[in-house]
This record gives C-alpha cells, sequence and structure tokens, in this order.
C-alpha cells in the first residue's frame, strides 16, 4: 500500500509551476518531485520536492523574531542533523532578509534557510542529500531558492 500511495500522491513539477505554501509561494525546477502537494490554487503550510536523494522542504508559519532566532528555534527542536559553520545572511528577490547554515547528516549534506519578513511572515527551508548528488543540482536548489516569494498580508497594499 505504501508504494502506491507514493505513487498516486507524487507528481513530476511542471514547468512554471509555482505552489503556495501559507504565505509565500516558490516555483520547484521543472522534473523534480512534489510529494506533500499544496495545489497551486491552494495553500498549504509545507511543501516537499525531490530529486535524485536531494530533498527541498518549504515550512511557513508566523514567528515574531528575527530570522537568526527562528533558525536556532529551528535548530534546538530537532535532533535530525548537526548545523556547522558560520551563519551567511541570504536575502530573497524581495529583500526579505533570512539567515542560511550548512548541515550535516549521517548520510547527508545540505542547508537550513530561515527567512521572516517585516509582517511576521516565516519561511523555513531544508536541502539535504548525498553530497555529490547535491553538488550537481546547486544550480536547480539555488533558483527554487531564489522563486520564494512572500505574498502581501490581506489588507496591506
Amino acid at each position: 500500500m505504501p508504494a502506491i500511495n507514493e505513487a498516486v500522491h507524487n507528481k513530476e513539477v511542471l514547468a512554471g509551476r509555482a505552489y503556495n505554501v501559507g504565505p509565500v509561494s516558490f516555483t520547484p525546477t521543472q522534473g523534480w518531485v512534489i510529494t506533500k502537494t499544496p495545489f497551486p490554487v491552494g495553500s498549504s503550510s509545507n511543501a516537499v520536492v525531490f530529486k535524485d536523494g536531494v530533498t527541498f522542504s518549504v515550512k511557513s508559519g508566523v514567528w515574531r523574531g528575527t530570522a537568526e532566532e527562528l533558525l536556532n528555534q529551528i535548530v534546538k527542536e530537532q535532533n535530525e542533523f548537526v548545523v556547522e559553520g558560520k551563519l551567511v545572511p541570504v536575502t530573497t528577490l524581495q529583500k526579505v532578509a533570512g539567515v542560511a547554515k550548512r548541515i550535516n547528516g549521517t548520510d547527508y549534506t545540505g542547508l537550513l534557510l530561515a527567512y521572516v519578513d517585516g509582517k511576521g511572515q516565516a519561511v523555513e527551508v531544508i536541502v539535504k542529500g548525498p553530497a555529490a548528488t547535491s553538488t550537481q543540482l546547486e544550480q536547480p536548489i539555488a533558483d527554487m531558492i531564489k522563486s520564494i516569494t512572500f505574498k502581501p498580508k490581506e489588507g496591506d497594499s
């Protein structure tokens, strides 16, 4: 049954298809497979796409602090990976400030990113996969990170 569920619920992403994930949207790279599917017209608080053993997870919500505080909270609440290296500032094309750090698990490497806009809308991105594959997919991963767009809250202009 799990194999049937997976085959039915996983869909290859079409070119240019944006997915709403709560207060943000992102556009996965064509050919990646989406497992937790927020409908393009609907909304969900998380989505996961994968390709060749690499997963790209987007989770959204509300946060009353900075992106750095959000990243630190994410790290505290998990026990799956080790966070390494220095904190690196990242910014969306909309100029929403965020932070990123490298992560390592027993059989993967990746990135942890956190963004918070001025209205308390927040997004967590976790990218993880085998080191060799992650390196080969750097450009599609960077493109998906760049595609993250915060939607205005109702009543905002």
